[in-house]
């Protein structure tokens, strides 16, 4: 699956819009040749003189899937909840996985590399996180300090504890206070 990252030259090239489909594109500078258009953007030609159109594959052999969690390389977890979420997936020229986020004051496209995926939000604790396991008759955080305690962690949620919070590395060192 294909998606297109349209770029204004003219505007310190930035990022005027992401689009799932040619019709998009289209509609947007108002164009209705799709033709022209296709053959335009795969000789890498400008729009209007303006805009020029990268095309991002979006992941295929590392797909991700509504109900999925993703963690990316600033420790920050969330779960991919509807499948308009999926088109902001892509690989990079580079083949690593990214997720696009938005922009910043300049217009520059931000993204975040996708460090794990899994349908199991157990799968994405790691060694230096923090948890938060609620049972019965307990609640307790735990500070994952080897693979041997990552593991028992993750037998105690198979086993029937409730994981209520992760606190990954990169979250608690950006905001940690260091006496």
């Amino acid at each position: 699956m294909k998606i297109y990252a349209m770029y204004d030259m003219k505007n310190n090239e930035q990022c005027v819009g992401i689009f799932n489909n040619l019709k998009e594109i289209a509609k947007f500078i108002n164009n209705s040749n799709l033709r022209s258009l296709s053959s335009a953007i795969s000789h890498k030609k400008k729009l209007k003189n303006r805009y020029e159109v990268k095309i991002l594959e979006v992941i295929m052999e590392d797909k991700i899937e509504v109900g999925e969690y993703v963690r990316n390389e600033s420790g920050y977890i969330h779960k991919v909840d509807s499948f308009d979420k999926l088109t902001n997936f892509f690989k990079d020229e580079d083949g690593k996985l990214k997720e696009w986020v938005g922009e910043n004051v300049f217009g520059d496209t931000i993204s975040e590399i996708i460090v794990k995926h899994s349908k199991n939000l157990i799968d994405l604790i790691e060694v230096g996180d923090i948890v938060e396991l609620v049972d019965v008759l307990s609640q307790e955080v735990i500070y994952i300090w080897d693979k041997e305690m990552l593991e028992a962690v993750k037998q105690d949620i198979k086993e029937g504890q409730t994981l209520k919070s992760i606190l990954t590395k990169e979250q608690f060192e950006s905001v940690k206070y260091e006496v």
